[in-house]
């Protein structure tokens, strides 16, 4: 093997690998965005849910409140 084929044979092989870490790179951004956009979505559903609890909350303890004076109004 003459050392200029070499040489070339070395240099096709980097270009080929140089070319897999670009494509590689390419689909990491892509998933980092998707899973990006994905967090923030559960974010959003975590603040609704925990603003649902707190209407439960209050809504919980109103019914306790009028229980309490139900039951004093009865005498129990």
């Amino acid at each position: 093997m003459s050392p200029l084929f070499a040489t070339q044979f070395t240099a096709v092989g980097v270009a080929v690998l140089a070319l897999f870490a670009i494509v590689t790179a390419v689909f990491a951004f892509l998933a980092s965005r998707k899973q990006s956009t994905e967090v923030r979505e559960q974010a959003q559903m975590l603040r609704v849910q925990s603003e649902r609890f707190e209407v439960y909350r209050a809504q919980v303890d109103h019914q306790r409140t009028v229980s309490d004076e139900q039951m004093r109004v009865l005498g129990l």
